[in-house]
């Protein structure tokens, strides 16, 4: 990100955002991902008609996991991971939202809808991820029910997870800055007095040094979620083989730790 890359951006008002309408993890190991998210408590919703995607939802939170090949997704799995390659953001309309960023100074991403399915528009985000802008968010409207088929399932929502609250974005401390400017000047996204970003009234973008030499490239490497019942919650997770250790120095939250390095992002919970 070049110096002074914002001072081109139109004086016009940012778009406004409503919140996050889903989070997409790429893998190459799918199955091992998908039991990882039914032990947490999430559900098979639906299947997209003709990729390999499967949106997984508990209380408002709903995950994409992509194993599409020859996919962006699937590039981004092989230089990554098992990790979040994608972030949906409502917006009244995801058009004049899309025009807006672009020139504001955004930078133009590539997608890969097919024929007969929702040309959603996107523009590239930290680490070379994207972010999708959603309009059909309104009471009935979905943007899964043109290019997802429902996946029948009887088991209920077990209530252990209700929201996302916090994104946890890695990167550099002197990267920090221009990130920030970036979600600032484009998305018109304000600073709480903690310094995160408000995407909402529920949800939170941090900027972060992760502490974790291992991984190099700046990315989202961290997903908060909420819980009404942690004891309910360590009781699930004690059963299906998983435990929750607290974060060091952040009171309330805790990280799930598994028997095996399922996704490189860590899992945090807000109780």
């Amino acid at each position: 990100m070049p110096d002074h890359y914002f001072e081109r951006c139109s004086s016009q008002d940012a778009p406004v955002f409503e919140g996050v309408e889903f989070v997409e993890i790429a893998t190459r190991n799918r199955e091992a991902v998908e039991a990882f998210l039914v032990s947490l408590g999430f559900r098979a919703q639906a299947k997209h008609r003709s990729k390999e995607v499967t949106l997984f939802r508990q209380g408002t939170i709903n995950l994409l996991v992509n194993s599409t090949e020859g996919s962006f997704a699937a590039d981004y799995a092989t230089r990554q991971g098992s990790a979040v390659c994608a972030l949906g953001l409502r917006t009244p309309n995801a058009s004049s939202a899309y025009q807006n960023l672009v020139a504001r100074g955004a930078w133009e991403t590539a997608t890969s809808a097919g024929a007969m399915e929702l040309n959603i528009p996107a523009i590239e985000a930290i680490g070379g991820s994207q972010i999708y802008l959603i309009d059909r968010y309104a009471e009935g409207i979905s943007i899964y029910d043109i290019d997802f088929k429902a996946v029948p399932d009887e088991t209920e929502d077990p209530g252990l997870l209700q929201e996302l609250t916090e994104l946890g974005l890695m990167m550099e401390p002197e990267r920090q800055a221009p990130w920030r400017d970036f979600f600032r000047h484009l998305f018109g996204l304000q600073s709480d007095a903690a310094d995160c970003l408000v995407i909402d009234t529920h949800t939170l973008l941090r900027l972060q040094d992760s502490g974790r030499p291992d991984l190099v490239d700046e990315r989202i490497d961290t997903l908060v979620f909420s819980t009404a019942d942690l004891e309910k919650l360590k009781r699930h997770l004690a059963k299906q083989g998983l435990q929750l250790k607290a974060v060091e120095g952040v009171k309330g939250v805790f990280e799930v730790l598994s028997p095996s390095d399922i996704l490189s992002i860590r899992i945090h919970i807000a109780s």
